[in-house]
């Protein structure tokens, strides 16, 4: 099973088994991952001073399979429920990156330096700490998905959810068609 999977509907098919994971109550878990890379320019500005910009920048979701997994016995009267509430996890990661594709690139950062490998290593830290900073965003949406619906067991806002991801999903791959 390789690492990682690119963004895709999932099935448990996808999902380890590891019963040694997490407590009795917990049947799965699902880990997005965000993945980006990005090509960079630099001029030097005056004589021993260069600056480095973002040229472009991909960015992609994926499906974590080595923190994702669940319980070779799925004790849920309905499994089909939980793989929904699963894959909002998924989807929740993928509305971030189709967001994070849309970001100008000059808002990124730049980077300066004394060097052209100075000012490349200025800019890897103004990627990082934006990256980050997104990430860390994502990541307290996955725990209020979590607390909303109180893991998928609340039923009327599990579909709400579900239906605000499916109309988010749809408009920013409509976006980016049209970019």
């Amino acid at each position: 099973m390789p690492e990682l999977i690119p963004y895709k509907k999932l099935t448990w098919r996808d999902f380890p088994v590891r019963d040694d994971q997490g407590g009795k109550d917990v049947l799965a878990r699902t880990e997005g991952r965000i993945v980006w890379k990005y090509e960079l320019q630099w001029t030097e500005k005056k004589k021993n001073w260069f600056v480095a910009s973002v040229t472009s920048c991909d960015v992609q979701a994926y499906f974590d399979t080595r923190k994702s997994w669940r319980k070779s016995r799925l004790t849920t009267s309905d499994p089909a429920r939980l793989l929904a509430h699963e894959q909002g996890h998924l989807d929740l990661t993928q509305v971030q990156t189709l967001r994070l594709r849309q970001v100008p690139l000059e808002q990124l950062g730049s980077g300066t330096g004394e060097s052209s490998g100075a000012a490349q290593a200025d800019l890897d830290e103004a990627v990082k700490r934006y990256f980050e900073a997104a990430i860390q965003e994502h990541q307290r949406t996955q725990e209020r998905y979590d607390r909303e619906t109180n893991h998928g067991g609340l039923l009327p806002i599990q579909l709400s959810w579900e239906r605000r991801l499916a109309r988010a999903l749809a408009e920013l791959e409509r976006q980016q068609k049209n970019r």
